[in-house]
């Protein structure tokens, strides 16, 4: 049978057997509310004015009709279902990090490898280093001449440190232009000193067999690489 709380009209499926045959007090479970709620009538046998018949009982495992939708009867509650993480977004914003990383860490490769990008991370607040900084070039000068019949580039020059702090000594790299100042060969050299003190300097030289024909020019700077 279906009980109906007076209070707030929350109704319960309970069975008849659980008031007994005096009734009993119940109580809602959503408001609190007491009463007594009597049995229901015992139902009067039905007057059979044909012969006995026998109806066979139903089978044990019959599932009794599910509700209809709507009924205001208690329900069991279901476990919050737990979200699940977007997966994809994760993904996409580690390698966002990765690559942000990559670039700020490898400033310098890529710098030396695109020099206009350093004006980019000067815009950001991130400037480059810049190799050598504070190290001077001077009495650079080249020379043609031949070793075993192979003609050979000698370029010499003498690395200063006129500040007054120990400055580490980068490698040098050397490029040789043609007449519309494009660069035909270029070569990746050390000096004989990886540190000047304060006022020090350092002479050096270097050799490239066989130039370009086309070079007409050259430049010589510090680098990363």
């Amino acid at each position: 049978m279906i009980l109906t709380c007076p209070a707030c009209s929350k109704r319960y499926l309970v069975p008849s057997s659980a008031l007994g045959s005096a009734g009993r007090r119940v109580r809602c479970a959503a408001c609190g509310e007491t009463w007594f709620q009597e049995a229901p009538p015992p139902e009067a046998e039905p007057q059979q004015s044909f012969d006995e018949f026998v109806v066979d009982p139903p089978p044990e495992d019959i599932e009794p009709p599910p509700l209809r939708a709507g009924a205001n009867l208690p329900a069991l509650r279901r476990r919050p279902e737990k979200k699940k993480a977007p997966v994809g977004w994760i993904l996409l914003g580690l390698f966002i990090v990765a690559v942000l990383a990559s670039g700020v860490l490898g400033r310098g490769t890529i710098v030396a490898a695109w020099p206009p990008s350093a004006r980019l991370y000067e815009m950001v607040g991130l400037p480059v280093p810049v190799p050598g900084a504070g190290l001077v070039l001077h009495d650079v000068s080249t020379e043609r001449m031949s070793q075993g019949g192979v003609p050979v580039l000698v370029v010499t020059g003498t690395i200063a440190n006129p500040t007054q702090e120990v400055k580490n000594v980068p490698k040098l790299r050397v490029s040789l232009r043609d007449a519309r100042r494009q660069e035909v060969q270029s070569w990746v050299f050390s000096a004989d000193t990886a540190k000047l003190v304060p006022g020090e300097y350092v002479k050096f030289g270097t050799e490239f067999a066989n130039p370009s024909t086309e070079a007409v020019d050259l430049t010589l700077t510090f680098t990363s690489n």
